[in-house]
């Protein structure tokens, strides 16, 4: 559990949306052309039926999984960067009128069939890492292993695109800077 999190132990599951649910929320958005859905709060991936979460996400998606990744890389190489970048890649997707889809996780769970999952439905990853040593993150991230958080950004981005969240508190501003390796 994050410290500064309100969400985790306090909770029981009886507060979790159902997959039903959050099926239909998206195929809300995807009917009026939203562009961005993010599945979070607690730990997503430690959902018991997240396979099938994903793949009937998967089926509100009409576009070959690989679509999103060439997207972003053809960006890339145009030589874009910040908001640019990021413009450039919702254009792409808007004009494919799809939603991009996002997980956010804090990085401890990684299996082959989860990337394979998240792979085929077109998702891309926001972990959460608040510092760039194992010291300053035990101080906001308890319970979470810095090792294999890292170890993990490395085997999902081999495949998808990852994105680093990180919560600016007093105990990492003072090594921001030493973020950039991990960005």
């Amino acid at each position: 559990n994050c410290v500064y999190c309100c969400r985790g132990s306090q909770l029981s599951d009886d507060g979790e949306l159902s997959n039903e649910d959050i099926v239909r929320a998206v195929k809300q958005i995807v009917a009026v052309r939203g562009t961005f859905v993010v599945l979070q709060g607690g730990e997503p991936l430690l959902k018991a039926d997240i396979d099938d979460l994903l793949k009937q996400l998967k089926s509100l998606k009409q576009a070959n999984p690989g679509y999103y990744f060439s997207l972003l890389k053809k960006t890339i190489s145009a030589g874009l960067s910040g908001q640019k970048l990021k413009n450039a890649y919702m254009r792409g997707l808007i004009a494919q009128d799809l939603p991009l889809y996002c997980l956010t996780t804090n990085g401890m769970i990684y299996t082959d069939a989860i990337e394979q999952a998240l792979y085929d439905a077109g998702f891309y990853l926001e972990i959460s890492l608040d510092g760039p040593y194992e010291e300053i993150n035990l101080k906001t991230r308890h319970g979470i292993a810095f090792d294999a958080v890292v170890e993990n950004i490395s085997k999902y981005s081999k495949r998808l695109p990852v994105e680093i969240s990180c919560t600016i508190t007093e105990q990492n501003v003072d090594y921001l800077l030493e973020m950039l390796p991990f960005v």
